[in-house]
C-alpha cells in the first residue's frame, strides 16, 4: 500500500515553529531594550560629569570673594598666599584684581588667575571690568588714609570672574559679575 504524505496538511513541528519565531520577536525585543538602557546610562553619566563640573566651575566663585574683598579693606594681596591656602595664585597676587578685560579676551581662552585647589583644580580668572566710580581715588581705595576719611563717598569695582570645573572628561564654564562695594 502507498501511503502519500501531504506535505501541506501536515502540521507536525509547527508548534516548535510558532515558539522559534515568538523567541525571536522576544530576542529581538530585548536586544532593542538593552540597547536603550545602554545609551541612557551613557547620557546620565555624561550629564552627572557635566553637572560635577558645573558645581565645581560654580563653587569657585565664592572663592576668590574673600581676596576681593581683602582688596576692598586694602590688606596686602602678598599676603594672600598665606591667607587663603585653598587658593593657589598663579603669578603675583598683586596683579590678579587689577587686570582688565580686553576687548578681545574671550571666556573660552581665559588664562587662571586663581586656582581653587578644594574643588578638584577649579580655574579662576579675575578681570576689572569697569573702573571705580562715586569719587574714588586710589590713595582712597589703597587705606593711605584709612576707609571713611579723604572726603571719598564711597567706591564701587566690577569684576568678571570666569570660573573653569572639570570632572572625569567634563569641562563647564561659568562667567559671572561680582560687585564689590565700599560704603563710606
Amino acid at each position: 500500500m502507498k501511503h502519500i504524505i501531504h506535505v501541506i496538511k501536515n502540521e507536525d513541528g509547527s508548534a516548535i515553529l510558532v515558539a522559534v519565531l515568538i523567541l525571536m520577536a522576544v530576542t529581538v525585543l530585548g536586544m532593542a531594550a538593552i540597547n536603550t538602557s545602554s545609551i541612557e546610562s551613557k547620557i546620565s553619566g555624561n550629564e552627572r560629569v557635566h553637572k560635577l563640573a558645573f558645581y565645581n566651575a560654580e563653587g569657585a566663585y565664592p572663592a576668590v570673594i574673600p581676596p576681593l574683598d581683602g582688596i576692598r579693606k586694602g590688606n596686602d594681596p602678598a599676603g594672600f598666599p598665606a591667607a587663603f591656602p585653598n587658593l593657589t595664585f598663579v603669578g603675583n597676587p598683586d596683579d590678579f584684581w587689577d587686570e582688565k578685560v580686553d576687548e578681545i579676551d574671550q571666556v573660552t581662552d581665559a588664562a587662571p588667575d586663581v586656582i581653587v585647589t578644594s574643588l578638584n583644580n577649579a580655574r579662576v580668572d579675575v578681570d576689572q571690568k569697569e573702573p571705580e566710580i562715586a569719587g574714588e581715588s586710589i590713595i582712597n581705595r589703597a587705606g593711605y588714609e584709612g576707609l571713611g576719611s579723604g572726603g571719598a563717598s564711597g567706591w564701587t569695582m566690577y569684576y568678571r570672574v570666569v570660573t573653569r570645573g572639570s570632572s572625569g572628561n567634563g569641562e563647564a564654564i561659568s562667567d559671572i559679575q561680582v560687585r564689590i562695594a565700599s560704603v563710606r
